[in-house]
């Protein structure tokens, strides 16, 4: 009735009061089904500003948005209450923090920090306060402005609340974190101890982790004892790293002379993780090991293999120096020329060839063949004399510039070194130091192309690096199968974990934005695999599984992946993922579990108003799959009426006009038959008219 009244222009006064009584008794009533009461008071609001009923109008509203955990529009409506008691300074503390994770689990740190802000203005929940506290570190943090992190967790350890909290170990571990990033080692240090000190329930990787770090810090502080003492406490927990520590442990175990430990830490590396990523790193120095002590033969063995086993390392060029040089001082000349003449042919221009080259002069002069050696020169395109000088002139006076700063003149001095010296020694050198002036000057298409050739150079210690920025750049510039060939190249050669990590993610976007469904399956399950995945790279995984098995209608595996989207997130991910349960539901003609699910999708995730808009069209084709036709266009009006985005308001258009013309067909049917029931036809007339 009094929705009826409101729409009846006659007495404005009736109409205001009606408005106000309609979202009143809607709200006292929890009849909220499409979100009546909450627009009916957005209405009241936006027609009576100046009603003496504006306050309590708010205060409802306020009250409907926590319900429904819309934080967004909830602080807006308190934001519009002029007088605020302590009841709605109190909720706004609390929205503003809930408001404030939201976008931090979308990853939008800058809002975050002004939401978390404002709810630290008011002063009611010590929880809330202190909770706030420490997700604002966070935020810091993932900005990677760590002196602000360390203010904020510094405040929380400090913060009425804080203690009782689950967070208050943590925050040591991430005040740990901060320091370590900032080359503060000491305070780090300190801040790890604390951490393990009182660890209680926390994650056991986080705890093998704090104890890796310990490590490091006393090993940088050149305290090795300590070092490997904290090292071996992360060996026996074995949880992330153990491979790491190990290695670690070898080398502080090598600084106080120790050889005997180091040889033992690296032969217990290589037996048990014989796939680890520093396998190479143990077997280059536990051949160095073996030189240090003299013993030659087994020195030889394990450089010998890592060239074997790891021809893609940068310690091949570095074990074959050090093999050439031990047959070089045993007097083993020839074996020793074979050996840096391979370095001067698979390496050119880096410091190991120019070692070589300089060894074989030694060589050649120490046999009396020095003819030999000049023959041999004039054979290497990078080591011809006179050009050599020119070479090297030429490319140190430019590196010299880009080592100073100076990027401008040095795009210039790597242009003409690379026009005058396409062969040269520093061919590589110049092109990567070139592209790195031209990146940071935004020039991409330019940086793209001296990093390609880069990448294609042979066992360039700028290969990895130059990949990376390559596959980067491709990745922006929206050369997807590109991008995708040149992080699955990283995968295969890169030796830092981090590059390793960004590759196989690379990949899996490349496969997602390419639509490739097999190989986003694929891609997406070996990130999956991978150690020490944030929880938005998993999310983001079994999303991306969810959508190409949905694509290849694996309806089964999609829906276990969605619903495993929504465990891991709450952020527009989930709402994606809810989306889509309730489209498999509806694919499967389960309309009353995909209604189901469309309206606890509307209800948990308010703030994503372009999948609440896509679930309202997924409502309407429910109920005209149901026959509910008048649900149905009351459903696609609403959407019409109300949502911004063009894109689904015409599609809902779209489908209305769908409706609206089966309805006329309908009614159009219905007249014919009842025309026909009204005035049959004479059956005698048609006989006797077809006889004349």
């Amino acid at each position: 009735a009094f929705a009826l009244a409101e729409k009846m222009p006659f007495d404005q006064v009736i109409v205001e009061e009606a408005l106000f009584n309609y979202a009143k008794l809607a709200y006292d009533l929890s009849y909220n089904p499409n979100n009546e009461a909450i627009l009916a008071f957005q209405k009241y609001i936006k027609n009576y500003p100046n009603s003496p009923k504006l306050e309590e109008a708010y205060t409802c509203l306020v009250n409907l948005f926590l319900t429904t955990k819309n934080y967004k529009d909830a602080l807006a409506s308190i934001d519009n209450v002029k007088l605020k008691d302590d009841r709605l300074k109190e909720a706004y503390q609390k929205i503003a923090f809930y408001r404030g994770v939201e976008l931090f689990n979308d990853g939008e740190f800058n809002s975050t920090l002004v939401l978390f802000n404002k709810s630290l203005n008011q002063n009611f929940d010590k929880s809330v306060r202190a909770q706030t506290i420490y997700w604002k570190g966070e935020a810091y943090y993932r900005l990677l402005d760590y002196d602000s992190a360390k203010i904020s967790y510094k405040e929380f350890l400090i913060t009425p609340g804080a203690f009782s909290s689950p967070l208050f170990n943590m925050a040591q571990y991430n005040l740990g974190y901060c320091n370590f990033k900032k080359k503060n080692y000491a305070d780090a240090n300190i801040s790890f101890r604390k951490f393990v000190t009182n660890k209680k329930n926390e994650d056991v990787k986080i705890i093998n982790d704090a104890y890796v770090r310990i490590g490091d810090c006393y090993f940088i502080g050149k305290d090795y004892s300590s070092a490997i003492e904290n090292y071996e406490s992360a060996i026996k927990i074995k949880a992330i790293d153990v491979d790491y520590a190990m290695f670690q442990k070898s080398l502080a175990s090598g600084a106080l002379g120790k050889f005997d430990l180091k040889k033992e830490t690296l032969l217990n590396l290589i037996s048990n993780y014989p796939k680890s990523d520093f396998s190479a790193d143990a077997k280059f120095e536990l051949a160095n090991t073996y030189q240090v002590q003299g013993n030659n033969e087994k020195a030889l063995e394990y450089f010998s293999a890592v060239v074997k086993d790891y021809p893609a390392s940068s310690y091949v060029k570095k074990s074959l120096l050090k093999t050439g040089l031990i047959y070089f001082n045993a007097d083993k000349n020839e074996q020793a020329l074979v050996t840096f003449k391979k370095i001067v042919a698979d390496f050119p221009g880096t410091n190991e060839s120019k070692e070589a080259l300089l060894s074989i002069q030694n060589i050649y002069i120490e046999l009396d063949k020095v003819e030999d050696f000049f023959a041999y020169v004039k054979t290497l395109p990078f080591a011809n004399v006179s050009n050599s000088d020119q070479d090297s002139i030429t490319y140190v006076a430019v590196e010299n510039r880009y080592m100073s700063g100076d990027c401008e003149n040095s795009i210039k001095g790597f242009s003409n070194y690379i026009e005058k010296f396409p062969k040269g020694a520093f061919i590589v050198n110049a092109n990567f130091y070139k592209a790195e002036c031209d990146y940071n000057n935004n020039n991409l298409q330019a940086a793209l192309t001296e990093y390609e050739f880069v990448s294609r150079a042979s066992n360039s210690k700028f290969i990895e690096s130059a990949l990376v920025k390559a596959a980067s750049i491709n990745l922006k510039l929206k050369n997807y199968k590109d991008a995708l060939q040149q992080y699955i190249k990283i995968e295969e050669i890169a030796e830092f974990k981090s590059n390793i990590l960004d590759a196989i993610i690379g990949q899996m976007r490349c496969n997602v934005l390419l639509n490739n469904n097999i190989q986003t399956l694929a891609s997406s399950r070996k990130l999956l695999g991978v150690e020490k995945v944030s929880e938005d790279l998993k999310s983001e995984c079994h999303l991306n599984i969810a959508k190409a098995a949905l694509a290849m209608d694996s309806l089964a595996l999609a829906q276990t992946e969605f619903e495993i989207t929504t465990k891991l997130t709450k952020n527009e991910a989930a709402a994606e993922a809810k989306y889509n349960l309730a489209l498999i539901q509806f694919k499967q003609l389960n309309y009353a579990e995909s209604q189901k699910l469309i309206f606890e999708s509307i209800n948990q995730v308010p703030s994503y108003d372009y999948w609440i808009a896509k679930c309202f069209l997924l409502l309407s084709d429910n109920y005209v799959k149901t026959g509910n036709v008048f649900q149905a266009k009351h459903t696609l009006q609403s959407i019409i009426d109300n949502y911004e985005g063009a894109e689904l308001v015409k599609e809902a258009h779209e489908k209305l006009k769908v409706i609206l013309e089966a309805q006329k067909l309908e009614e159009q049917k219905k007249a014919q038959e009842d025309m026909n029931n009204k005035f049959p036809k004479d059956k005698n007339n048609e006989d006797s008219n077809e006889i004349k």
